[in-house]
């Protein structure tokens, strides 16, 4: 969540979100139709195989990535493997048929073997001849999801997009607010000064809570006991006896790296997950997109999209500032477990990745506090008395 994996999805797959207001930005390409439920995707039928032939009469800019990879038909989240596993195993045909031309009547897709890319003409020799993705952004802090995806879908890639954690939270925070989760703020006019002073205190309230959250579960964790009690322990706190984390931790929760990545590392190999800084891969995402082709063991000459990344979802922070020092003190919060994530990823083979994240975090921070700081002198002009006031509230 708010580390680039739409923009990822839609670039690979040549698509845009299904909004009517993401549709009409700048370079959005075709969007898939919408199909009425999922046994329109079964046994092959026409419309799966239109869903992707379509892509073959667009213009290169708007076809998928690379013809042997293809995004999930219904969404790019698909919600399956966070679920309880007795629901998982009770759906695994329902979850296969989210994805264009699998044949549950003679395909068998947990082992591989799909008919799909024989009527797409891809040849059958090449390995893979298909890649099919989603992308789930609540997989990562699951406590379940990475044992399921390991026994049911051994053999699979992984992907794991890490923006700078203080940045990230706070962009996630802003997203929640603007989607109206907060009572506080939805009767108020967005361009109003009042507005910015309840989204100051409502950012600001809501990630200390959150911080004190983690660091109370931090607490009863035993550094002494394996990396993977330790994981364990922490889940058990979280969850606080619910199937599934709660919102109001998660926009601090995500950010602490290392404990998902050690738990998903505990199941999976170093060589089937891929690790990108989102600052590198907004900055050179056709380079990164040839990396992936090479690593899914697919032809990177035959990857057709060369356009510019589009971001996909532009969300502005309002007319205020935060409180002095607040970044930073989210900043500080992160910095242990920024360094244990360093030492991990050093530690099994992604060395390379570690000091390209001490490189950029630092930057990323940076932007951030100038990019809210840019608008603070004209905000003292016109709400010197209101900061006076947040002031003594905080």
């Amino acid at each position: 969540m708010k580390c680039g994996t739409s923009a990822l999805f839609h670039y690979l797959n040549g698509t845009v979100p299904r909004s009517p207001k993401a549709a009409k930005e700048p370079g959005a390409s075709w969007t898939p139709p919408k199909f009425s439920n999922d046994q329109q995707f079964l046994n092959g039928t026409p419309a799966s195989i239109e869903y992707c032939n379509r892509f073959f009469s667009l213009p290169d800019e708007q076809r998928r990535f690379h013809p042997g990879i293809i995004g999930s038909i219904v969404t790019k989240e698909v919600h399956f493997f966070d679920q309880e596993p007795q629901q998982v195993h009770s759906k695994l045909p329902q979850y296969f048929a989210k994805f264009a031309g699998v044949n549950m009547s003679a395909d068998d897709p947990a082992a591989g073997q799909c008919s799909y890319p024989r009527q797409l003409g891809l040849s059958s020799s090449s390995a893979p001849a298909m890649v099919r993705m989603e992308a789930t952004v609540m997989y990562m802090p699951s406590r379940t999801a990475a044992g399921l995806v390991k026994e049911i879908l051994p053999n699979t890639r992984l992907v794991a997009l890490l923006r700078e954690p203080a940045t990230r939270a706070l962009s996630s925070i802003n997203m929640v607010i603007q989607r109206g989760d907060f009572a506080e703020l939805k009767t108020l006019n967005r361009s109003s000064p009042e507005y910015s002073k309840v989204w100051q205190w409502v950012v600001v309230r809501e990630l200390r809570q959150e911080m004190a959250a983690v660091n109370a579960c931090l607490a009863r964790v035993d550094s002494a006991a394996p990396v993977r009690r330790q994981v364990d322990q922490m889940d058990e706190c979280m969850l606080a006896g619910q199937p599934k984390l709660s919102e109001r931790v998660l926009d601090i929760h995500l950010g602490l790296y290392a404990l998902h990545l050690e738990r998903w590392l505990s199941y999976f190999a170093p060589e089937q997950l891929l690790i990108w800084s989102t600052k590198a891969f907004k900055e050179a995402p056709w380079h990164h997109m040839q990396q992936l082709a090479e690593w899914l063991g697919l032809d990177p000459s035959k990857s057709k999209r060369r356009g510019d990344f589009l971001k996909m979802h532009k969300r502005s922070y309002p007319d205020a500032s935060l409180p002095q020092g607040f970044v930073q003190e989210l900043a500080e919060f992160y910095a242990p477990h920024n360094e244990r994530l360093f030492v991990l990823l050093e530690q099994r083979g992604y060395a390379a990745v570690a000091a390209q994240l001490r490189a950029a975090w630092p930057q990323e921070l940076a932007a951030t506090i100038e990019k809210l700081e840019q608008q603070q002198p004209q905000q003292q002009e016109q709400m010197q008395p209101q900061q006076q006031q947040q002031q003594e509230t905080y």
